[in-house]
């Protein structure tokens, strides 16, 4: 890309060259060389302004990226955390089961030896009851 002012000066040299062979110029030339520098000038700022366009856009790009992948990150984060609660919820259940299953389990041996002591107090008894 050309500076505009290398641009303009060699326009400038241009219709200096043209005044001495031919004459100074009419205004209209003139007038198309002011336009076309001007031109040249309006061109030059859009293409700075699209420029610096294309490097928010890509700022920006950058940026979703970024978040994009720490949307990511996060989510994984959050499955995991959620499977280890359910493991831990299930684990919890397992061990209720297995805690209910031995009381209930010492609660029917509570029961038998109840009955067994009954059984032998009665008999203890019967036998006293004989011998008296």
């Amino acid at each position: 890309r050309h500076s505009p002012v290398s641009t303009d000066a060699k326009l400038q040299s241009l219709l200096d060259s043209i005044n001495l062979n031919h004459g100074a110029p009419d205004a209209s030339m003139q007038l198309r060389v002011d336009e076309s520098v001007k031109f040249r000038t309006e061109v030059q700022q859009l293409c700075w302004v699209l420029s610096n366009a294309q490097t928010a856009r890509d700022a920006e790009a950058g940026r979703r990226a970024v978040a994009e992948g720490e949307v990511l990150r996060l989510q994984e984060a959050l499955r995991d955390l959620t499977r280890l609660h359910n493991e831990q919820q299930d684990d919890k259940r397992r061990t209720e089961l297995e805690l209910q299953r031995a009381l209930s389990l010492m609660q029917q041996s509570l029961n038998k030896a109840l009955g067994l002591q009954e059984a032998v107090t009665a008999s203890e008894g019967d036998k006293r009851f004989l011998q008296d």
